[in-house]
């Protein structure tokens, strides 16, 4: 049942049209799930595709089916495209970023986007959280 629901609803990720797609699975036990689970990224791990279950809930699971390497390139290219200019449309504004140690940030892509916009939070509701 959950590999004919990825198929239905995530046939654009699967065709690598999209870098990822999201479903709603029912289930009845979450083991059978998670094993399920397990035997579709077995199969799909090496044609660049991954699944993860993101929430579970009330005998439903959220799961997202996706192309890890699109998704991190997604990624880089959202935040190289962010700079102190974009800062100014914003009245609050949060930054993630992953833990590097004690009150360290990571240094070669957070830490030089958070030096550029650091003069334009003059003002503004700041959030910070790290892994």
């Amino acid at each position: 049942m959950c590999e004919q629901m990825l198929v239905e609803h995530c046939s654009p990720t699967l065709a690598g049209l999209k870098t990822g797609s999201l479903v709603l699975i029912r289930y009845r036990d979450s083991s059978e799930l998670t094993a399920d689970l397990r035997d579709i990224n077995r199969r799909l791990t090496p044609k660049g595709l991954r699944t993860v279950p993101l929430r579970y809930r009330n005998g439903t699971a959220l799961i997202y089916a996706y192309r890890p390497s699109r998704l991190a390139k997604d990624l880089k290219d959202a935040a190289a495209g962010f700079s102190a200019a974009d800062v100014a449309a914003y009245d609050a504004i949060a930054f993630g970023c992953p833990s590097m140690g004690a009150e360290q940030l990571e240094e070669e892509e957070f830490e030089p986007m958070f030096a550029s916009v650091e003069s334009s939070l003059a003002g503004k509701k700041i959030g910070l959280f790290g892994s």
